[in-house]
């Protein structure tokens, strides 16, 4: 089996190669490529030279921050205060005014035991962020770009859809994360919307531990192979 570094090779145009003895000759070298009109081809088949499908693995859509989205709402911001507390991206103090500065995440989570802070209260800043207040100090998060952020950190598949034509990508792969809450519907709906465009992982959150019947498991994977656009589990 080829490695993978003479599969990548072997895909890669050779038009501008040729012998270290014939550089110089200028009747050896290959002919020019015929001229392509760029406009005509997406970035990726234009960097490679031959057509190509872009696939990201890895991917979401999002509901706001402060959506239960199927979940318990205490419980859903007990999971973003704990995720945002460990996430190694900046977090800032910031004001109505506009100053801010950068601090630790020790406003959300104790920075030795990981324990999460009480007297949290949640809501969103002036500029529509997700942030949190705790003794009278406003935080925000620098995890998701600026664009998401003033929308709650809400991500739509109209909006992903968009990112992916930009980006030239053929197909995303629409994956879970437990602090969004049930992604199941909003994955099934997208799926549905632009069947040519994404494919989604099915998720069972009670498969940390043996399922109590494994004929009612093997009966909701069968539903959701049936509702069309499944990539694979993810566990």
């Amino acid at each position: 089996r080829p490695s993978c570094s003479s599969g990548v090779a072997a895909c890669l145009p050779r038009a501008n190669a040729m012998p270290m003895s014939s550089a110089t000759d200028r009747s050896r070298s290959p002919a020019p490529r015929e001229k392509q009109e760029h406009f005509n081809v997406g970035p990726a088949e234009a960097a490679l030279g031959f057509p190509t499908q872009v696939i990201d693995s890895h991917a979401y859509i999002m509901p706001a921050f402060d959506a239960a989205n199927g979940m318990d709402r205490a419980e859903k911001l007990r999971r973003l205060q704990l995720e945002l507390g460990t996430h190694h991206t900046f977090t800032m103090e910031v004001s109505a005014g506009g100053s801010r500065r950068f601090v630790g995440n020790s406003s959300l989570v104790d920075p030795e035991t990981f324990e999460l802070r009480p007297g949290i209260v949640w809501s969103r800043d002036n500029l529509g962020r997700p942030s949190w207040e705790v003794d009278g100090r406003r935080y925000v998060k620098g995890n998701c770009p600026p664009d998401v952020q003033a929308q709650g950190n809400a991500y739509s598949a109209e909006q992903l859809l968009a990112a992916m034509d930009f980006a030239d990508v053929s197909v995303s792969v629409l994956h879970y994360y437990p602090t969004f809450g049930d992604l199941g519907p909003a994955h099934r709906e997208a799926c549905a919307r632009y069947p040519g465009r994404f494919r989604r992982l099915i998720h069972f959150p009670d498969l940390v531990q043996e399922p109590r019947s494994m004929h009612e498991l093997i009966a909701k994977v069968d539903c959701e192979l049936a509702a069309g656009g499944v990539a694979g589990l993810q566990f």
